[in-house]
């Protein structure tokens, strides 16, 4: 196996980081997360208590 990821580096980095992008966009996409994604992305405009 490490023979086999030494010889092809380039590929198995390849795979690795669609594997990553995919999941990660399929973990951004997910139903029922825009509203999380939205309390994030107000939180600037929020008044509160600043100590």
């Amino acid at each position: 196996m490490i023979d086999w990821i030494s010889q092809n580096a380039g590929l198995a980095g390849l795979l690795f980081f669609f594997l990553f992008f995919v999941l990660m966009a399929l973990w951004v996409y997910r139903p029922g997360a825009k509203k999380t994604y939205q309390d994030y992305a107000s939180i600037p405009l929020k008044e509160g208590d600043y100590d």
